[in-house]
């Protein structure tokens, strides 16, 4: 009999860590234990309302529980533990005991090697695989029979692909009755290895023996043993079909109770059904759940529905609100790009906030909101508060400098923590493995921001190595100009530029959200700056107001030869130039090899002044 292989994984799992003599731990730790205390009969008796499945689960609490229940005397628990089943289950066939049977229906591992997730079942051969094993032990008949240099023995091949059934896992799908005429099988079906061979070697002993009477019984046995087999296996699939319509049915039933449950308490909140978001991922699946609504979920889901809830409200707000003043923001549109173009001054210039951000300043929503929504908005109404504008331009400046700090040490502490995990796994890779994550989903508390003033603050900022990428909408993918990194000045004018009418002060990280800083753009970019810095001929300590000062200062020209303010999209925004510099020096050094870049010069950027007319597309800021 060839046995199947056990272990076929390349690496050995790591060994659990020794807790002999530790005290377990837990909140329900020790409870158990009181079922000893409970008299056998008693005992029994409960366990009999029990699913299968429950049983399998209690024998391998302790080997007290595994010895009684696993007994011969415990046969009548697992008996009616299987009436108890819904739909009822075939009945448990001779050749397997009733923990067998249990464990090969409603158990998920692999029979050879333990592996979860098996669900490579045949019920006519008795076994549950995962892939592997079942690959590897499930062959054609041919294949076996080879292997047993049968190939050339036509009396036997004859008969022993009838003597085991064939393997078909889920796929058979005969109908009516099976007779032993429907069991011609041939040598192309799948057949589980050790099965087959067993009793192909049995067949060849009573055939060597001599004894035809013998023989024949034997034949006859296994085809009526195969038939029964085949028809079990057909009945089971059965089973598993109406067993998973019922499952279905109960959990659409437990959706539409959950359903009714939850629109009855939000409404008990204030909440009727017209509130509810349309299309709100996050929200529909705390709703479409095929369980019921206890008090503990709904204390849970409670919180965050109602947060859903009052963000959907605010957002058809406003949407109400843009819908109604709609006439009046496009003239305010219209009026708050021409004053964009007649500021020159570099500091005022950039302060200044895009449309969608400078709508939530108090002068521009109330000079919005001050007539009718049809009434037109004069020159002489925008006029007048333009030195408004300018004053609380200040303080979205402010807080837009805070927010571009936040997300400055939040890319920090992301990084600390990445590093410090990759050395404690070189340190002592077995024990990271090894360790266990705490339970629950509460995530860890983010550590406190330190307070810096506005000098600090702009110190941070204007480090060349502070750079960002925008979140904001209109963010297409890797492909977009808001994946460009940008210093906080480049930012911000992107926002101006690109975004327009959208708000977006909010929306700017200073990460990949990789998790890989081996694939950062962004940390390849601070590793390449000092490159960049020594090709427009800066030192390390520039900051970042001196080096827009000069990218804008006039029309920057490779040594190679090429226009770098112009690319096949057409001229380059002022918020993408550093990015832009910065790959033309990476290629020029990755593909220096090139026939095309041979003899080319690429570590040299000048400034040549703008053609006659021709202007930066913005000015240059000068930071104090």
């Amino acid at each position: 009999m060839v046995r199947a292989r056990k272990k076929h994984r390349q690496e050995p799992k790591p060994l659990p860590p020794n807790t002999k003599g530790q005290k377990a731990k837990g909140r329900n730790v020790g409870k158990l234990m009181k079922i000893l205390d409970v008299p056998m009969e008693v005992f029994l008796e409960i366990a009999s309302y029990l699913q299968p499945v429950d049983i399998l689960q209690l024998s391998r609490a302790s080997r007290d529980l595994r010895s009684t229940l696993l007994s011969r005397s415990s046969r009548h628990v697992w008996t009616a533990a299987f009436e108890n089943v819904e739909p009822p289950l075939p009945d448990c066939p001779p050749s397997l005991s009733e923990p067998e049977y249990a464990y090969i229906v409603f158990e998920r591992f692999c029979q050879l090697c333990g592996a979860g997730r098996a669900t490579f079942v045949d019920y006519a051969i008795r076994v549950r695989l995962c892939s592997y094993c079942w690959n590897e032990n499930v062959k054609r008949g041919h294949q076996l029979a080879k292997e047993m240099d049968l190939k050339k023995d036509k009396k036997a091949l004859r008969v022993i692909y009838d003597l085991v059934p064939r393997a078909t896992r889920e796929s058979f799908k005969s109908d009516g009755e099976l007779s032993l005429e429907d069991v011609q099988q041939i040598s192309r079906d799948l057949f589980y290895g050790p099965q087959f061979i067993e009793a192909a070697e049995q067949y060849l002993n009573f055939r060597d023996e001599g004894d035809e009477e013998a023989l024949q019984t034997f034949i006859q046995e296994s085809i009526e043993c195969t038939d029964y087999d085949l028809i079990f296996h057909r009945e089971m699939i059965d089973w598993t079909r109406d067993a998973r319509e019922d499952k279905k049915a109960a959990g659409e039933d437990a959706e539409i109770e959950r359903y009714n449950a939850i629109a009855k308490r939000l409404l008990e909140l204030g909440w009727k059904r017209d509130d509810w978001p349309r299309h709100k991922a996050s929200f529909d699946a705390m709703i479409y759940q095929p369980r019921p609504l206890s008090e503990r979920i709904w204390n849970t889901i409670r919180p965050k529905l109602v947060a859903l809830l009052e963000q959907e409200r605010r957002k058809r707000a406003a949407d109400h609100f843009e819908y109604k003043w709609s006439t009046r923001r496009k003239q305010l549109l219209q009026y708050y790009r021409a004053f964009l173009k007649r500021t020159r001054d570099p500091q005022q210039q950039h302060i200044l906030p895009s449309f969608g951000d400078a709508l939530e300043l108090p002068c521009m929503h109330a000079l919005l909101t001050s007539k009718e929504p049809k009434e037109d908005i004069t020159p002489g109404d925008f006029f007048a508060i333009e030195p408004t504008i300018m004053v609380e331009a200040e303080e979205y400046r402010d807080k837009v400098y805070s927010n571009l700090v936040r997300a400055c040490h939040e890319h920090l502490a992301k990084s600390e923590r990445l590093k410090a995990t990759v050395a404690k796994i070189k340190e002592d890779p077995v024990q990271s493995v090894q360790q266990k994550k705490p339970k629950g989903k509460k995530k860890a508390e983010p550590a406190p921001e330190p307070s810096m003033d506005r000098d600090a603050q702009l110190a941070l900022l204007n480090k060349p190595t502070t750079i960002f990428k925008c979140n904001g909408p209109g963010n297409w993918g890797w492909n977009s100009d808001c994946n460009t990194n940008m210093s906080y000045i480049g930012i911000m004018e992107h926002w101006r530029t690109f975004h327009d009418s959208k708000p977006c002060f909010d929306s700017a990280r200073a990460d990949d959200n990789t998790g890989d800083m081996d694939r950062d753009d962004m940390d390849c970019f601070r590793r390449s700056l000092p490159q960049l810095l020594d090709a427009v001929g800066l030192h390390t300590n520039t900051t970042h107001a001196e080096l827009h000062r000069l990218v804008t200062s006039g029309r920057p020209v490779c040594s190679c030869g090429k226009d770098l303010s112009v690319t096949y999209k057409g001229k380059v925004p002022t918020y993408a130039l550093l990015a832009t510099l910065r790959s033309h020096i990476r290629q020029g050094e990755e593909y220096g090899w090139r026939s095309e870049n041979k003899g080319k010069v690429h570590d040299r950027i000048t400034f040549e002044p703008f053609d006659e007319g021709g202007q930066a597309s913005s000015p240059a800021v000068l930071i104090p």
